[in-house]
């Protein structure tokens, strides 16, 4: 139960306003093009973006997006984009990558390979999007970009 009301006390000295924003989180990010590569190389490096990172405890958040392309060919129906950090391909967690099979002959369609990737050290790090055999399936013929934009984006991520 609460108390007799007392007397009215002075007034105070008169405080300061202080409003308070939230932090600016400032984005390592990079972004690089290529206009339509049209690459129909059958295996290796087909994009590089170089990436200065400036934290070995944090991680890459790496997406490629643009048009792939895969053919059967009398010995194999199937291509496999990747990625790689300094020509290695990721495993903390897992593998950046993608598989496309063809039903149809020639199909282009726009794909997309990203992930995070840990482990990756700290300095200059030369990202790669790679082309190759895949994992289960003979090799058809593979096509990377057609008539378009290629792009890669890097982040560096604290995870």
């Amino acid at each position: 139960m609460p108390g007799v009301i007392g007397p009215k006390g002075e007034n105070g000295d008169m405080g300061s306003l202080r409003i308070l924003e939230p932090p600016v989180v400032r984005r390592k990010l990079t972004q690089c093009t290529w206009e339509a590569s049209e690459d129909d190389r059958q295996s290796g490096p087909v994009h590089s973006c170089p990436f200065k990172k400036t934290n070995a405890s944090t991680a890459l958040y790496v997406r490629w997006t643009g048009l792939v392309r895969i053919s059967r060919t009398n010995t194999g129906d199937c291509g496999r984009w990747f990625i790689t950090f300094n020509g290695v391909e990721c495993e903390n967690p897992a593998k950046i990558d993608t598989q496309a099979y063809d039903s149809l002959e020639g199909t282009i369609t726009p794909a997309s390979v990203e992930g995070v990737c840990f482990d990756t050290g700290e300095g200059f790090v030369n990202i790669q999007l790679n082309v190759g055999p895949c994992r289960h399936h003979p090799q058809g013929d593979t096509y990377t970009g057609w008539q378009s934009v290629s792009r890669m984006i890097a982040e560096e991520v604290e995870i």
